[in-house]
């Protein structure tokens, strides 16, 4: 479902997608400890900002 733009983040974002996956599947501990988790949804936030910066 996701468009060209979408990809295109993705690929920037190399971290979005597992984020992602972190965020909506609260069971991966035994995938990601919780800090690995936070510094992954940290980066992505950063990711995101610098995306937005880059779109003015």
């Amino acid at each position: 479902m996701g468009t060209d733009r979408d990809r295109r983040r993705l690929d920037f974002c190399p971290a979005l997608g597992l984020a992602s996956f972190a965020i909506l599947t609260p069971d991966v501990e035994f995938i990601l400890d919780l800090s690995r988790r936070f510094h992954i949804v940290q980066e992505v936030a950063q990711c995101q900002l610098s995306a937005k910066r880059r779109n003015r």
